[in-house]
C-alpha cells in the first residue's frame, strides 16, 4: 500500500500559527528542488561583507558578523534594498534567500524592478525561530537596471540573512494541444452518481470522460486533454491523460476510477478518482489521488478540471463569484471595471487574495460550484470566459502545484516541478455542488451549511482601527466625487448617495 499524503487546510479550529507551519514546511519542501537549467547570475554572502545592500528607515542594528547580515525590524515595513543592476533583466529568475527569523510574524516578501512597487512582489512564508531555512521564490523578467527589496517581516523582529542568490532559469513549456472539446455519450452506458440536484456522468471512455448534470441540465464537463507533467533528466514532458489506460467501476453508491499511463522512463504513473453522494443532497466528494512507482519530479497535476458551458451554453452566464476575487453578471472577468493593470488578472490568484474556496457560476436557473481544501499543492483557476485555453466557455480547474514557489500568480502552468518519492501518493479533496438557482446564491449558501463562515478576523487596533480604515477608503482612495462615491475609481462608474459612507 503506499503511502498517501493527503493535501489539505489545517481542520477548523486549528490556530493560524499551526496553519502557518504547515504552509512553512511545504515552502521549504519546493525550496529544495532544483530549478531547471538553472544558472546562477549573482550571489551576496553576507559573511563577506553587506555588497551594497542598504536598510530603510524602519530597519536598525544592522551588523556584519560570521552568520551574517543581522537586523532589527521596528516593524511596519522594514526593506533591506539591494544595488541596482547587474541582475539578467530578459530571464525567469529564482531567487533563494538563506536567513533565520527571531520572534516576529511569518510573512516575508521580495520586491523588484527599476523602481520599488508594491505590485511587484512575490511573497512567502518565513518561519521564525533559531532554525536556519532557505526559501525561494520565482520572479519573471525585472526589466534593465533592476533591483531586489526583502522585507523579512512585517513586525518588530530579529533576522539574520546569510546570503542570497539569484538564477535565471528555463521556464517549463506548456503542452502542445488542441482546443478543448466536449465529451458525448458513447456506445456504453454511462455510469452515474447521484445526490439530489447534481449528477456525475462518466461515459467510461477515459479519465476525462464526463459531465456534470445539474438540475437536469448539463452544466459542465470534463475535456479529452488533460495532461500530467512530469520533468525527467532536466526535460519536460507531458503525458496525455486520454491514452492512459482507464478502468471505471461502480462501488455501492460511488464511482471509482483509476488510470495507468507510463513516462518515458518508464516509470509508471496512477491516477484514482472516487465520486461519492456529500454530506448534503446536491453536493459530491470527490477525491484525487497520483502515484508513480518511480521517484520522479512532476510539474502539473490537474486534479479536477470543469468546464461550464462547453458544448452548451458557451461564454454566457447569468452570474459567477470566485470568493474574494469576482462578482460577475454576464460579463467578462479579470477585466479593468475596478482595477488596471496586472492587478486587473484574477485568474489564478495568490491564496491569500481567496476569502474563502468557492467558485460557481449560474446559468438559466441552474447552478454549478466547486469547493476545495487550500493547500500550497493547490492553485485555483477560474476563468471566464476561458482566454486560458481557447474553450470558447468557461474554465474552473485545480492543479499542482499552488500559487507560490514554483507557480506566478495567474500562470496556467508552473515553473518548476516538485519531489514525488516512488510510491508516496499525493491526494486533493474536493466537493462538487449544483442545482436549480437563479444566481450563485444558492451556491454560498450550501458553502456555509458544509464549511461554516471563516472566523471574524482580529483586527489590530479594535474596533476604531477598523472604522479608521474603512473610513480611509471612502475618503482618500479616491472613489469620492462630491459627496457621491463610485464603487471602483474608474470614471466609467456613476456617482451614487452611500449611506455607509457618511456612517464610517
Amino acid at each position: 500500500m503506499s503511502d498517501i499524503v493527503f493535501v489539505r487546510s489545517a481542520p477548523r479550529g486549528i490556530a493560524p500559527r499551526a496553519a502557518l507551519v504547515l504552509v512553512v514546511a511545504l515552502s521549504v519542501l519546493f525550496s529544495q528542488c532544483a530549478a531547471r537549467g538553472a544558472e546562477t547570475a549573482m550571489f551576496w554572502d553576507f559573511t563577506k561583507g553587506a555588497q551594497g545592500w542598504t536598510g530603510n528607515a524602519y530597519v536598525k542594528d544592522i551588523a556584519l558578523t560570521n552568520e551574517g547580515l543581522t537586523l532589527k525590524s521596528l516593524g511596519t515595513d522594514p526593506l533591506l534594498s539591494s544595488p541596482a543592476g547587474g541582475l539578467p533583466g530578459d530571464k525567469q529568475l529564482r531567487v533563494t534567500v538563506r536567513m533565520k527569523k527571531g520572534v516576529g510574524d511569518m510573512r516575508a516578501s521580495l520586491y523588484y524592478g527599476a523602481e520599488f512597487n508594491r505590485e511587484k512582489s512575490a511573497r512567502f512564508p518565513a518561519d521564525e525561530g533559531v532554525s536556519w531555512r532557505e526559501y525561494s521564490v520565482f520572479l519573471p523578467p525585472v526589466g534593465p537596471n533592476a533591483r531586489l527589496w526583502l522585507s523579512p517581516m512585517l513586525k518588530p523582529g530579529a533576522v539574520t540573512v546569510a546570503w542570497i542568490r539569484v538564477e535565471s532559469v528555463a521556464m517549463i513549456e506548456p503542452p502542445a494541444a488542441g482546443r478543448p472539446a466536449r465529451p458525448k455519450p458513447g456506445a456504453r452506458p454511462a455510469m452515474r452518481v447521484v445526490s439530489g440536484g447534481v449528477e456525475f456522468v462518466h461515459y467510461g471512455r477515459s479519465w476525462d470522460d464526463f459531465a456534470v448534470v445539474c438540475g437536469g441540465v448539463e452544466m459542465a464537463s470534463g475535456h479529452a486533454g488533460g495532461r500530467l507533467g512530469v520533468v525527467i533528466g532536466g526535460k519536460p514532458e507531458w503525458l496525455d491523460l486520454s491514452r492512459a489506460k482507464f478502468k471505471i467501476e461502480k462501488r455501492g453508491a460511488a464511482l471509482k476510477m483509476s488510470a495507468q499511463i507510463r513516462d518515458s522512463g518508464g516509470a509508471l504513473w496512477t491516477l484514482r478518482r472516487s465520486v461519492s453522494p456529500g454530506a448534503r443532497p446536491g453536493a459530491l466528494n470527490v477525491e484525487t489521488l497520483v502515484v508513480a512507482d518511480k521517484a520522479r519530479a512532476a510539474s502539473h497535476i490537474p486534479w479536477l478540471t470543469l468546464f461550464p458551458g462547453l458544448g452548451t451554453f458557451g461564454a454566457r452566464k447569468t452570474q459567477a463569484v470566485f470568493a474574494g476575487l469576482e462578482y460577475l453578471a454576464d460579463e467578462p472577468g479579470s477585466s479593468e471595471a475596478d482595477l488596471t493593470g496586472p492587478a486587473s488578472v484574477r485568474r489564478a490568484p495568490d491564496p491569500a487574495k481567496i476569502t474563502f474556496p468557492l467558485m460557481a457560476m449560474a446559468h438559466k436557473g441552474k447552478y454549478i460550484g466547486v469547493i476545495w481544501e487550500p493547500s500550497d499543492r493547490v492553485a485555483a483557476v477560474f476563468d471566464s470566459p476561458d482566454r486560458a485555453l481557447g474553450s470558447g466557455a468557461h474554465l474552473m480547474a485545480l492543479l499542482a502545484p499552488g500559487v507560490g514557489v514554483l507557480r506566478r500568480e495567474n500562470d496556467l502552468y508552473a515553473f518548476d516541478s516538485f519531489s514525488m518519492p516512488a510510491g508516496k501518493a499525493l491526494a486533493a479533496r474536493m466537493t462538487l455542488l449544483g442545482g436549480t438557482g437563479a444566481s450563485v446564491v444558492p451556491a454560498i449558501s450550501e458553502y456555509v451549511a458544509l464549511k461554516g463562515l471563516p472566523p471574524a478576523p482580529e483586527f489590530e487596533g479594535g474596533f476604531q482601527a477598523a472604522a479608521s480604515l474603512l473610513a480611509s477608503g471612502w475618503l482618500d482612495s479616491g472613489i469620492g466625487d462630491d459627496g457621491l462615491w463610485r464603487f471602483t475609481r474608474s470614471k466609467k462608474n456613476y456617482p451614487v448617495r452611500a449611506a455607509d459612507a457618511v456612517t464610517y
